[in-house]
């Protein structure tokens, strides 16, 4: 099965590049030329990646981003930042960007962070907790405490 990557980016020209690359890469490919249609399609589709372009009209990537890591059906999916501006990058960085790569980029650098972060998230989402043994509880002898008879009494009368 294909994974799914999610491009959110405002200029036409680069989601039609992306989606060339990508699909020739092997991958799957949704686009958004805006940010409140990349939210959308991110809750929706559930990508095993997110490429956001950092400057956008509209909502900006930074905002997107921050509405992505709010929402738990999109906290966890990792985010590649790609922008012409690279003084950005500790930004996206301390919120927790999860790669961050300035335009024109590398091909070769871009396929092996977009295969990294798919392969790393993939083994996060399969990690499961060691199970614990069971225990047998047995019931509590009587859930009504005795009633002390002094006020028992008292209530009797």
């Amino acid at each position: 099965m294909l994974k799914e990557i999610l491009v959110i980016d405002d200029s036409k020209e680069e989601l039609e590049l992306m989606r060339a690359m990508l699909s020739d890469g092997g991958y799957g490919v949704i686009t958004a030329p805006n940010g409140k249609e990349g939210l959308y399609k991110a809750k929706t589709h559930g990508p095993a990646l997110i490429i956001l372009d950092a400057v956008m009209e509209g909502m900006d990537g930074f905002t997107v981003f921050k509405e992505l890591k709010k929402d738990i059906k999109t906290s966890t999916i990792p985010t590649l930042i790609l922008t012409a501006r690279p003084a950005m990058k500790d930004t996206f960085e301390t919120f927790g960007a999860s790669h961050f790569m300035t335009k024109p980029i590398n091909v070769t650098n871009f396929f092996a962070a977009i295969k990294k972060l798919i392969e790393e998230s993939a083994a996060t989402a399969t990690t499961r907790l060691p199970s614990l043994p069971e225990t047998k509880q047995e019931p509590a002898a009587d859930p009504v405490p005795d009633i002390p008879a002094r006020v028992a009494s008292l209530s009797d009368t």
